[in-house]
């Protein structure tokens, strides 16, 4: 009678239990399949079982409980990994307009540039440190934009209304030169010319700037009846200072980026570009060799630059090999010796997670890997050799292993779904144009690793089935 109410119990509850894991295993929020196994492990004190039925049903809810927690860390891996990429490009972008601020002179545009920044916060996967940082380095950015546009309207007015009158002054003095019969007409030609050019750059109110250069434009009137031409020596030195005072700030600015930029071939690019454009310009040749001699100087120190960080790589690359080995080597005598194998595997799988983030060079981080894997087989077949001994019961040790092998197949399922999406976004990123050689080869070492291990997981898919196929008929039979 009393084997007969421990069946019962047996089966009542282990019904109960599969209906809690499947629902658990099904929900999409994570804290509400927490509660669903809580309640249900908390249910085991309220029935009397066997000994062994209670420890395959508690061990049935444990695996629940230990795929619930391995999704939780995939969920949070995923959103530290798609918050570090947000956090990396984002400050990128704000590093890069930082520079702007410190030296554009167009606040409107600037601030455009800075509202359109903040609204990429919205929605955006940060970590609350991540996005506080961000968001208080913009804010620096706003703040300082906001003070020099109020410093230059506080000065504009004086600045302009002190133009004016030396301009006016300049070309009023202009015109009675002009109207010196003792002047030859060249002579009165470059006064004229040489006062044109001091409106270059002016800051005066549009209606003043009308009213001197209407002014200015009756000294040439003068010049109407007698000649049309403007002397070609003249225009030919108009064109090429012209030309000096364009070119020059693009060179200050991509000369600045050469020394502050984390954007190297970006900037090399633009430097060739500029060399090009520099190349078929109207100038003097002084002039031309003065922007020659700065953006060979520009290119010597992007060089330089790069070959710092690809030192950096490298030494980084090294510190993490030596750093993972030690990891490797107490994992792996963790996977030979400990018995606490769920500890063992969840530091194992610390390791691996380590893989994701830290730089290493492309042969150690396939060796380290093998290495790593090594220490999972020795763990697996320690689990095995360990139900192998525990279980008494052939058929509930058969059946765990075909439940077991169920569960990691389709682990390994979301695994590879995963990964094609990881696969796709990175695929992605290098079908854009990416400036930055380490970042290039960064994302295409991590392309290739996720699809060779989308492969390896099929692989261990389908051995998972043949394997479960082989139990039932070993349980058929």
């Amino acid at each position: 009678m009393v084997d007969q109410e421990l069946l019962t119990n047996y089966l009542l509850f282990k019904k109960e239990i599969s209906a809690a894991v499947k629902k658990s295993d099904q929900t999409v929020d994570t804290k509400e399949a927490w509660e669903i196994l809580k309640n249900v492990q908390n249910r085991f004190k309220e029935f009397k079982l066997q000994k062994e039925h209670r420890e395959e049903l508690f061990l049935e809810v444990q695996l629940a409980f230990q795929r619930l927690i391995s999704r939780q860390e995939k969920e949070r891996e995923a959103f530290v990994e798609e918050s570090n990429r947000n956090y990396h490009q984002l400050k990128a972008k704000i590093s890069e307009a930082t520079i702007i601020v410190n030296y554009s002179t167009d606040w409107k545009s600037t601030k455009e540039m800075l509202i359109e920044l903040q609204n990429q916060f919205r929605g955006l996967k940060l970590l609350r440190e991540q996005r506080d940082e961000l968001y208080a380095q913009l804010q620096e950015c706003f703040t300082k934009v906001s003070q020099m546009q109020e410093t230059e309207k506080t000065h504009l007015d004086k600045e302009i209304a002190l133009n004016y009158v030396n301009l006016k002054e300049k070309i009023d003095i202009a015109l009675e030169k002009v109207k010196n019969e003792t002047l030859s007409k060249n002579q009165a030609w470059e006064i004229l010319i040489e006062v044109q050019n001091d409106f270059k750059g002016l800051r005066l109110y549009p209606q003043q700037r009308d009213e001197l250069y209407r002014k200015l434009q009756s000294g040439f009137e003068l010049f109407k009846k007698e000649t049309t031409e403007i002397p070609k020596k003249e225009n030919e030195n108009i064109a090429f200072q012209n030309n000096y005072i364009i070119l020059k700030e693009k060179v200050d600015i991509l000369c600045h980026a050469a020394l502050n930029s984390n954007e190297l071939s970006q900037i090399k690019l633009a430097l060739r570009e500029l060399q090009r454009e520099i190349k078929d310009a109207p100038l003097l040749s002084t002039q031309r060799d003065e922007f020659y001699k700065r953006l060979q100087e520009s290119y010597q120190i992007i060089t330089q630059r790069q070959e710092g960080q690809r030192t950096d790589f490298e030494k980084q690359a090294r510190e993490n090999k030596i750093r993972l080995q030690e990891k490797l080597k107490e994992g792996l005598e963790k996977a030979e010796k400990s018995t606490e194998y769920k500890e063992t595997r969840n530091f194992l799988i610390s390791i691996q997670n380590d893989f994701k983030y830290l730089k290493l060079l492309k042969d150690d981080r396939e060796q380290l890997y093998i290495e790593l894997q090594k220490a999972f087989q020795t763990l697996n077949q320690r689990i095995d050799e360990y139900f192998r001994t525990k279980k008494k019961d052939w058929e509930a040790k058969m059946q765990y292993k075909i439940n077991y092998m169920q569960g990691a197949s389709a682990d390994l399922e979301k695994q590879i779904k995963k990964l094609k999406s990881q696969a796709k976004l990175l695929k992605e990123q290098l079908e854009n144009e990416i400036n930055d050689e380490i970042q290039q080869q960064f994302l295409t070492e991590q392309y290739e690793t996720a699809i060779k291990t989308i492969e390896e997981k099929k692989t261990e898919i389908l051995t998972l089935t043949e394997n479960i196929e082989n139990l039932k008929n070993q349980l058929n039979s």
